[in-house]
């Protein structure tokens, strides 16, 4: 994981770290490409942690809807709430509504949104997954007109 960290506002300090996401799948693996690997599932966690321990009271996350950056939030939010890294596997995998207390709750302003067009163009194969992405960049470059 990569971080960036800035400091400073008029009304007092502030940090803000960037993360994309933690470590994740291989985009070849059995498994699905989106999800991150334990060691990804650690590291958020292990952030989240160094965080309280610098003291940090208040912790806000923002996330793309993608499994992989939500599951980054969610354990970093966890290991800042002072659970354990087991305890913390086992509540994200579970149906209990603890689980919702360490999810992303900003996240739909930040969902990834793919036109309906783009979408069915993959689907029924008239465009690669890559030109897929490729487009998608352009069309967030635009200008507004």
């Amino acid at each position: 994981m990569t971080t960036m960290e800035t400091e400073g506002t008029r009304t007092g300090l502030k940090l803000v770290y960037l993360w994309r996401h933690a470590e994740k799948n291989p985009s070849n693996a059995a498994v699905n490409p989106n999800q991150l690997t334990d060691a990804g599932r650690r590291e958020g966690f292990e952030c989240g942690v160094d965080i309280q321990q610098q003291r940090k009271k208040t912790l806000r996350v923002y996330c793309s809807s993608e499994d992989r950056s939500r599951d980054t939030g969610w354990y970093i939010l966890a290991g800042h709430a002072g659970r354990t890294f087991e305890d913390a596997s086992a509540l994200l995998y579970s149906d209990s509504e603890e689980r919702s207390l360490y999810m992303p709750t900003i996240e739909n302003l930040l969902q990834q949104r793919v036109p309906p067009r783009i979408r069915k163009a993959v689907k029924e194969g008239t465009l690669s997954a890559k030109d897929a992405v490729e487009l998608c960049h352009q069309i967030v470059g635009q200008e507004p007109a």
